[in-house]
């Protein structure tokens, strides 16, 4: 039966709400079978950090602002200082935790700073404007950095930390320096990584007489990762590992940190924004980059906020999210937080362009708010029914206003729930109760603020990672190479400016997928369309300083009419498929891959050629066996074996386009049944590594 519970404010009702969840656990319901649904995403921030605080595991789905994010908050005051080397700006990025500048140094300089700023008297004897202006002349901030670390001279001022101090200024003189020949996405990444926003994932800073010392990814180095048991390397190769146990990744123990995901997933996600903005609009550079952040940030543009997902800290939790998230969930107990009236129903339109539905749809005025009405009932009435055993609704009597309380009541839709079968049970009249926290003097995210725990929380950030991941030729590759290096770049994702030659590689493959493209259609793409696509290419999808841009022009005017006089202005081939995606389960491990180009013998036979491009210097077939290529050949037929098991692949053909005097050279190989089960061993062993959460070489 559906209860109201009424709370004295809304202050008080995320805590009314921590003490039904608590309670519930303990009478035995799993975290995961409560559920909380708010009406708004900006109501499910506040009951997060409440439910957090009272340790309770929780997984909120919901969008946060991106920009209030402490790290993200640092990116941009750097950003900032990096783009107009003015005394605020300066003042306020070599403030940033990340450079981690004793707090007496900064106050040393900036006093300095004034005092020299302050007009000093005429020295005797000089008079006129020239000397006015020399008086009242004012130093900047910029300018007095640059008198610290002067060969010969001694510092301005002493300084505690004088090595963090001169490091926060080298980096932001660097990246204002470099900006010309940069692209956006790589000073993003050099400010991420360069400030200490994001250092090695598992290295700690070396150890530092300052009280205040430089914080590894943002103070995240405080948690430590747990040692390896040997429970952990006993596990099934595919199941995931037991809640709590170590890591096991091989690290010493001296060096051992681990990352804050919700660091992680801010500083990733501002990243992405930005990267693939760039990769949209070829003419996103600083300047505009920088002009978009003020209109994000600006108040009077609430509607253009930049949003993300709060990643899960735990494995299993009360499920937080808004109302119209739940659809096709079920839960033990939902709770409906701030029920209450002009809320969950008669909600004001908020000021926006739209067609008015009497307009849309000719409707008349009453016939247009009865609809609205329905809308509303149907979101509360997906809401209530989500709720298996019990229904609660929290409604607050008082809402706070800036500094004024108003009086409310609760949603008229809790009235309509006491129509029948409801009414029957209760004499007509649904149960309404009043509510009290029951430790008012503790109701206070400061005074309650639970002690992170990052391994825990990072071990439950990767394994919600896993969820979706499949491993591709690359991230093999990554693993074996290195497993930090998988772990940065194909699990967490870490930013990572694309370099300039993966560019040039990707404008050739988009230019030869549209002449097989074409070919497939019967048309022959002549050789200068075919320079024009990847210029095209070139110029619009990828990210380039002009001189990187010239460059790599330049090179495929050099080598692609080669390549197309040699391998593509002959012959006739079938081509079966383009850059075909195939995504399999080999041995219940998850794999990808994408063939650039699968040719068959004829239209209905079976026999078939693998070919993958490949840029840059061409390899002798000894370097291609003891290398990665013939790996990643062995993987494609792996991939072909379960995916397109009607099709006989008799040959795999590394196709160099060649570079220079390098001619293009085409190198084939065939794949032996035994060499795929061996490689099918790897991936198992390395999936098993993966799956403990064990970062260690094979």
């Amino acid at each position: 039966m559906p209860l109201l519970l009424h709370c004295p404010s809304d202050k008080a009702e995320p805590w009314i709400i921590a003490d039904i969840v608590e309670e519930r656990i303990a009478a035995g319901v799993p975290p995961e079978e409560i559920a909380v649904f708010t009406q708004k995403n900006k109501e499910l921030p506040p009951l997060y950090e409440v439910l957090r605080a009272r340790k309770i595991p929780v997984q909120m789905t919901g969008k946060v602002d991106l920009l209030q994010h402490p790290l993200v908050c640092q990116a941009i005051s750097i950003l900032e200082a990096v783009n107009t080397l003015t005394d605020s700006a300066i003042a306020a990025a070599v403030a940033c935790a990340c450079f981690g500048c004793h707090p007496a140094d900064l106050g040393r300089v900036f006093q300095l700073k004034r005092d020299a700023s302050i007009p000093q008297p005429l020295p005797p004897g000089e008079e006129g404007e020239d000397a006015k202006l020399k008086r009242q002349n004012s130093v900047s901030l910029y300018r007095l950095l640059l008198e610290f670390d002067v060969p010969g001279r001694k510092d301005p001022v002493e300084l505690h930390d004088r090595k963090a101090f001169l490091h926060a200024r080298d980096v932001l003189i660097d990246l204002h320096q470099k900006l010309p020949s940069r692209t956006i996405v790589e000073t993003l990444e050099r400010v991420m990584k360069d400030s200490g926003l994001i250092g090695d994932v598992f290295v700690s800073p070396p150890p530092s007489p300052n009280p205040f010392p430089r914080p590894h990814f943002a103070e995240a180095t405080r948690g430590r990762w747990g040692k390896g048991s040997a429970e952990t390397k006993k596990q099934t190769k595919h199941s995931l590992p037991p809640t709590g146990e170590g890591l096991g990744i091989g690290v010493p123990v001296e060096k051992r940190t681990t990352m804050d995901p919700l660091d992680i997933a801010a500083l990733q996600e501002f990243f992405d924004r930005v990267k693939y903005r760039a990769y949209e609009q070829s003419s996103f550079s600083f300047e505009v980059f920088m002009n978009d952040l003020e209109c994000h940030r600006n108040p009077d543009y609430s509607d253009l906020r930049m949003t993300y997902d709060v990643p899960h800290l735990s494995e299993k939790g009360v499920q937080l999210l808004t109302a119209h998230r739940s659809k096709g969930l079920e839960f033990h107990t939902v709770i409906l937080a701030n029920f209450r009236d002009r809320h969950w129903d008669k909600k004001f339109t908020p000021g926006g362009v739209a067609l008015p539905e009497d307009l849309l749809f000719g409707w008349e005025k009453d016939q247009k708010a009865f609809e609205k009405s329905q809308d509303e009932r149907r979101v509360a009435y997906v809401a209530m029914t989500r709720a298996k055993k019990e229904l609660i609704m929290t409604c607050p009597k008082e809402l706070t206003s800036g500094d004024k309380l108003k009086s409310v009541s609760p949603s008229a839709f809790f009235a309509e729930a006491g129509t029948p079968p409801y009414a029957e049970a209760s004499g007509g009249r649904l149960p309404e109760e009043h509510a009290e926290m029951k430790d008012p003097e503790k109701a206070s995210t400061l005074l309650l603020k639970p002690p992170r725990e990052i391994d825990a929380e990072f071990r439950a950030f990767l394994l919600h990672r896993l969820k979706n991941f499949s491993l591709s030729a690359t991230a093999l590759e990554h693993f074996l190479d290195d497993p930090q290096k998988f772990l940065e770049l194909d699990l967490l994702q870490l930013p990572q400016a694309k370099k300039s030659e993966f560019a040039y590689g990707n404008a050739v493959h988009d230019a030869l997928k549209k002449w097989a493209l074409k070919r497939q259609e019967g048309i022959v793409l002549k050789e200068p369309e075919f320079i024009t696509a990847f210029e095209e290419y070139l110029f619009h999808r990828e990210t380039l300083t002009k001189g990187e841009y010239a460059r790599l022009k330049k090179l495929g005017e050099e080598c692609l009419p080669r390549y197309y006089r040699e391998r593509l202005s002959t012959g006739n081939p079938f081509i079966h498929s383009v850059e075909y995606p195939i995504t399999v389960r080999v041995n219940d491990i998850p794999l990808k891959g994408k063939i650039d180009r699968l040719d068959i013998a004829a239209p209905d036979s079976k026999r078939a050629t693998v070919i993958d491009y490949k840029t840059g210097r061409p390899k002798t077939e000894n370097e291609i066996r003891d290398g990665s290529y013939f790996r990643q050949l062995t993987f494609y037929a792996l991939l072909l074996e379960h995916a397109m098991p009607f099709l006989e692949p008799e040959a795999f053909l590394l196709d160099f386009i060649g570079e220079g005097n390098e001619a293009p050279v085409i190198r084939g190989f065939q794949i032996a049944n035994q060499q795929k089960r061996d490689l099918e061993g790897i991936i198992e062993a390395v999936w098993a590594k993966v799956l403990a959460l064990d970062f260690t070489p094979l």
